[in-house]
């Protein structure tokens, strides 16, 4: 089992971090910080299909599960993130049914999908196991896709949804304060979202800023949380330390 499975395994709380950096010390940084899973982010991180060669192994030689974001729900960049390691694809901008058929097919082998053999590390002996362990999370966050929600969810081989808050707000006429904000003016449109989810026996994921958001994001049902980026983590350690030195003075 890997260890995506093993932490959603009878209703489990997979908490993990961001990935948008490339660079091996990230990845060792998050190992070494008691992160079980990353998402490594290639829609808009500064990572690339080829850091993922050098990324996956390592992660997964240091005992973390890793979900990739790919740049588009295209069935090369499906495929490859696999090829190369990848326990779960992240896809965004799906609007319909047929959109996540789409993802299904490249995530999945025959006769569940149409993936094509040709691993590059051998996560998995069989297809059948890889199958059984991967885990295809289409995005929500178009208007179009929030109306279609049910039949997203309900197509065989999605293991779940992964919520876009800011995308999602954007599509809606919101604001990208309106997704970051405590105010939470997207909330409205969770509900329908996770109750769609759970009918069909699958579960919900999404994006948290900071503990007490990632327990609010709990609190309204989701299992999957990227809690903060390594960028953002950088950022804030940072501006802690650069605002501690200010009040170092000159000895008088």
């Amino acid at each position: 089992m890997s260890v995506m499975r093993e932490l959603l395994a009878g209703g489990g709380l997979a908490l993990g971090g961001w990935m948008t950096i490339g660079h091996p010390a990230v990845a060792a940084s998050y190992a070494a910080a008691g992160h079980r899973w990353t998402g490594i982010d290639l829609q808009h991180g500064a990572i690339t299909e080829a850091d993922l060669a050098t990324l996956l192994p390592m992660l997964r030689g240091m005992g973390l599960g890793t979900i990739v974001r790919v740049p588009w729900n295209t069935p090369s960049a499906v495929m490859r993130a696999l090829d190369l390691g990848a326990e779960g694809i992240i896809a965004p901008m799906v609007d319909t049914a047929e959109d996540a058929q789409k993802l299904v097919d490249a995530a999945r082998y025959p006769p569940a999908g149409g993936r094509s053999w040709g691993p590059v590390f051998q996560a998995y002996p069989t297809p059948e196991a890889a199958n059984n362990d991967i885990i295809v999370l289409p995005m929500i966050e178009t208007a179009e896709g929030l109306a279609n929600v049910e039949a997203i969810v309900n197509v065989e081989g999605v293991d779940g949804v992964f919520i876009g808050p800011v995308d999602l707000s954007l599509a809606l006429n919101l604001t990208r304060e309106d997704a970051l904000s405590e105010a939470q003016a997207l909330t409205k449109h969770y509900p329908p979202i996770v109750a769609a989810t759970e009918a069909a026996g699958k579960f919900v994921a999404s994006v948290a800023y900071n503990a007490q958001h990632a327990q609010s994001c709990v609190d309204k049902g989701m299992r999957l949380l990227c809690v903060g980026s390594d960028r953002g983590h950088l950022t804030k350690g940072m501006t802690a330390e650069i605002a501690a030195l200010k009040d170092i003075r000159p000895k008088a």
